[in-house]
């Protein structure tokens, strides 16, 4: 039994386009795996043949283009306002929160303050011999409603120390580079390729 294939149809293309494209499609593949490349003429058919295609994926790629370009636009235009209408909302989260964070800093600070000092006062009650008591817990004054979740963060403070393992290569620097004339990077070998040019 044939697979059958799954046809995406959009309103922006035709469908009679779509199905030509996709039968010339299948007969490019077709080609491409019968032809033989073991002669010049053959290799100079090949490449004719090479070049058509190319020219029909730019016209793809063109069409394409005419279709996403305004959607990408409008995307675009869309995003950008919705991100103004934000900003003033997020600039007054951002305070906000600053404010509270601050506050329950200071709140912890005080209850600290008033740990130390109640403990001073027992270590001088005991150092005079008098009978202590359990300590009673100094919990900061906040707000009961405010939720607060802590985790973990980290700044890199000396990148030389940094594990290996926590590193990553940048593919696109060392590209550029090669691109730029450079031919030697420890680590990395540099060497040319062939490919055709259409």
């Amino acid at each position: 039994m044939a697979k059958k294939t799954k046809v995406t149809v959009t309103s922006l293309v035709p469908q009679e386009v779509a199905v030509k494209a996709r039968k010339d499609g299948n007969v490019a593949v077709i080609t491409a795996n019968t032809i033989r490349v073991k002669t010049v003429e053959q290799e100079g058919d090949a490449y004719h043949i090479l070049t058509k295609i190319k020219n029909t994926l730019k016209a793809i790629e063109d069409k394409r283009k005419t279709i996403t370009q305004p959607l990408n636009e409008s995307l675009k235009a869309t995003n950008n306002m919705f991100k103004e209408l934000s900003e003033p909302f997020k600039e007054a989260d951002g305070i906000i929160r600053d404010k509270i964070l601050t506050f329950r800093e200071e709140q912890e600070e005080l209850a600290e303050k008033k740990r130390a000092k109640q403990e001073a006062i027992q270590a001088s009650h005991e150092a005079r011999g008098h009978q202590t008591h359990d300590l009673v817990e100094i919990e900061p004054e906040v707000a009961a409603e405010t939720k607060t979740v802590k985790r973990w963060v980290f700044d890199v403070v000396s990148e030389s120390k940094v594990p290996r393992d926590y590193l990553t290569i940048d593919i696109q620097k060392i590209r550029q580079a090669v691109r730029d004339g450079i031919r030697e990077i420890p680590g990395v070998e540099i060497y040319q390729e062939e490919g055709l040019r259409v």
